[in-house]
């Protein structure tokens, strides 16, 4: 068993690894946010001209970002290649901790990033190339962070990112009874980040 803390410490620059587990946290966290009611992540590796790329991407936003995303694509009407979208904590932790290495000039704490909101991007084009076009349809870059874009226009859910936490929180629950821990959708190092460090990247035997 590889523990996300070990998994970090290998930097071996590409999260693929973490796969098994960011699909048990996205699962949790999809039935938990999409219900009969609202939909409050959708998929985007069906917009045209969008090109995922790699086994680490988790092509999910928040609607009014994926609708964004897909007006700026046929503005510009040439592809383009997305590297990263949602990511769960134990995706942000990793890269945070390879901050400085890989390419990687910047990255937030787990449970207080964009892209764990749904509302932010990474993509592999040269960025200068798509920064107007992308503005203009409420994407904003952010200096210091090559090819990385958060939406900042309507239509925005903020308890996203409380939900995403807190998928993990019930996977470790349900998987740890004799070791249980807030499931508040607070990231923290007394309880929440100790866990995800100890936790396996080949995932958990019960999820749903």
């Amino acid at each position: 068993m590889t523990t996300v803390k070990e998994f970090a410490a290998a930097s071996g620059c590409s999260t693929a690894g973490l796969r098994p587990l960011n699909d048990q946290i996205v699962e949790i966290l999809l039935a938990s946010v999409n219900t009969a009611q609202e939909t409050n992540l959708v998929p985007c590796d069906d917009i045209p001209l969008l090109e995922v790329t790699g086994n680490s991407t988790i092509p999910l936003l928040q609607p009014a970002a994926r609708a964004a995303l897909q007006q700026a694509i046929e503005h510009k009407n040439q592809p383009l290649s997305l590297k990263h979208a949602l990511r769960t904590i134990a995706q942000q932790y990793v890269l945070r901790e390879w901050v400085g290495t890989c390419g990687i000039t910047s990255a937030r704490t787990p449970g207080t990033s964009d892209h764990e909101r749904g509302l932010a991007i990474d993509i592999h084009d040269d960025d200068a190339v798509w920064t107007h076009t992308l503005r203009s349809h409420g994407w904003m870059d952010v200096h210091g962070d090559p090819g990385h874009f958060h939406f900042v226009g309507d239509g925005i859910n903020p308890d996203i990112l409380a939900e995403n936490v807190k998928s993990f929180q019930i996977l470790w629950n349900r998987n740890n009874p004799n070791d249980l821990i807030d499931d508040d959708g607070v990231y923290g190092e007394h309880q929440t980040g100790p866990r995800l460090r100890i936790s396996p990247i080949e995932g958990f035997p019960i999820v749903m």
